[in-house]
């Protein structure tokens, strides 16, 4: 579940994050950097499945919601995601990778660190549009260099 929540105070927005927790088990919460590049993260798997958090940079908000919406659901029916992990179910027609959180930007994931203290995260990955989990590309994610 997501919320529009910009221009919200600290203790509205995280009010909202607990209510989506509450009604379906997890909310995914859009933000973007400093220099403008998009990522979302979920809150409340840790909470409700202890199930790691996951992150996802450089999708704009919807399809950042449904990516996330999708490891949720399979979250909630059983499935254990883990580093390393490839899954062909969660974007239609692509396999993503789970992998450790290299950017220092990510790791308080906001309303995670808040919310869950002592949760674990990890960042799922996509491939280029030819398919592939080319180096560069999967780096630029991770926030070690350019696409």
């Amino acid at each position: 579940m997501t919320e529009q929540c910009e221009h919200l105070p600290v203790a509205r927005l995280l009010a909202r994050i607990e209510e989506a927790i509450n009604g379906c088990g997890w909310a995914v919460v859009g933000t973007v950097t400093e220099d403008g590049s998009p990522y979302s993260y979920t809150v409340g798997l840790w909470r409700t499945f202890r199930h790691p958090e996951v992150l996802v940079v450089g999708l704009d908000g919807p399809i950042a919601q449904g990516v996330l919406n999708n490891v949720g659901e399979r979250v909630r029916k059983g499935r254990r995601f883990g580093l390393g992990d490839v899954d062909g179910g969660i974007v239609e027609g692509y396999d993503v990778k789970f992998l450790v959180i290299y950017d220092e930007e990510y790791f308080s994931l906001g309303g995670a660190e808040r919310l869950e203290p002592g949760f674990s995260a990890m960042q799922l990955v996509y491939p280029d549009a030819s398919g592939a989990f080319s180096p560069g590309y999967v780096d630029w994610q991770l926030g070690r260099g350019r696409a």
